[in-house]
Formats: C-alpha cells, sequence, structure tokens
C-alpha cells in the first residue's frame, strides 16, 4: 500500500454546498476502491491524504491531476505504508479557518510564500 499527500489551489473559492458535493463524490469514489484518506480546505487550498493500494492511489491521483476546479498540485509525500492512518475514513474532511489553523502548536504561515513550478 501506498500514501499519497498533495496540496493544490482552488480556482475559485468554494461555498459550503460546492464543498459537500465534493466530499460526497470522494466518499462514494473512494468506497468503491477501498481508498482512504483526509481532505482539509482553507481559503481555497487542498491538503489531501489518500491511502490505498498502488493501483488504485494512482488511479486516482490522475483523476485529481484532471479535475479543473483546481491547479497547481504538488505532492508533499509519496511513501509506502503497512498500515492506514484513516482505515475508518473512505474520506474525513474539515473545512478550516484561519483563527483555527493559527492555533495548532507548530503552525506557520506560508500565506507571503509562492511556490512557482510545473504540477505533477
Amino acid at each position: 500500500m501506498i500514501r499519497l499527500i498533495y496540496v493544490s489551489s482552488a480556482n475559485k473559492l468554494l461555498s459550503p454546498d460546492e464543498l459537500a458535493d465534493l466530499l460526497n463524490i470522494s466518499v462514494k469514489n473512494n468506497n468503491l476502491s477501498h481508498i482512504t484518506g483526509l481532505l482539509i480546505y482553507l481559503d481555497g487550498n487542498f491538503m489531501q491524504v489518500l491511502e490505498g493500494e498502488e493501483a488504485d492511489v494512482d488511479f486516482f491521483y490522475k483523476k485529481i491531476l484532471r479535475d479543473s476546479r483546481h491547479h497547481d498540485v504538488i505532492i508533499i509525500d509519496r511513501s509506502t505504508i503497512e498500515h492506514r492512518d484513516f482505515e475508518s475514513w473512505s474520506m474525513g474532511f474539515k473545512a478550516l479557518a484561519n483563527d483555527e489553523i493559527a492555533q495548532i502548536t507548530g503552525y506557520s504561515s506560508i500565506s507571503s510564500f509562492k511556490i512557482s513550478g510545473n504540477a505533477q
């Protein structure tokens, strides 16, 4: 099995209804392919963790790359894993507010940095 973690930027700020639709589709698709993970959304930015068999994760990641709702997809980590950290979550989700994330110990804002390069 593998774990893939990526970040990306939404093409527009998503409404709560749009986020709910995205989550519902993700849960349905992930259940069918035994993918587990977590999706975090903050101010138009995503971070997602996908866990599962390598072929399944790679298949979904290719679909994610083609998704027109976001851009600048950057892989943070791709690792072989022995067990899932999100075993019971077909897709955990949290839309964070700036005041929530600022309270996390060790948080450092990277909003002043511009990441450039090709999407993976």
